[in-house]
């Protein structure tokens, strides 16, 4: 009995070795959870920020273009014109939604997506945006009265059929 004691007692201990070193793992593996959380959320915040930077250099050719296509920079309140002018200034040379070459027809379903997505921006866009100009309400309540629903659809069809 005194060995059987002795058997089970040392037992024991091991399993309450194995408890405790189970005990660390789960501890340090805690940290490391907590760790990779941070690493998540800085990675997430990186992943809009950069979303966010892409939508408003977006946004920006956008408004070039329908800048150049109704020269808002001559026909706006002067408060707005500057907001025209520093986005101007802001040129992405290379990049246009709205091409010279393309028909008048495709031009004009295109400033429709356009002038659609400017009045879909999002929170985030439109504060940076305000940041580079403050014409951004101006221009959605410019642009806000001038297509129907149905001139939005019908341009995205257009732009489906030649895309």
């Amino acid at each position: 009995m005194k060995k059987e004691n002795e058997l089970l007692q040392k037992r024991i201990n091991q399993l309450e070795m194995k408890v405790e070193t189970q005990s660390v793992q789960i501890r340090e593996q805690s940290v490391r959870i907590q760790e990779q959380s941070v690493q998540i959320n800085e990675l997430s915040n990186n992943v809009r920020a950069l979303m966010t930077a892409k939508e408003v250099s977006g946004m920006i050719i956008a408004i070039q273009d329908l800048n150049s296509c109704d020269l808002w920079k001559k026909s706006f309140p002067s408060p707005y014109k500057q907001g025209i002018i520093n986005i101007h200034h802001h040129r992405v040379h290379e990049c246009h939604f709205i091409d010279e070459t393309d028909s008048p027809q495709i031009k004009e379903c295109k400033k429709k997506v356009l002038v659609d997505y400017l009045q879909s921006l999002s929170c985030e866009v439109k504060k940076r945006l305000n940041n580079l100009s403050k014409c951004v309400d101006y221009v959605q309540n410019y642009l806000r009265p001038q297509f129907s629903v149905d001139d939005y659809e019908y341009a995205r069809e257009c732009l489906n059929c030649v895309m």
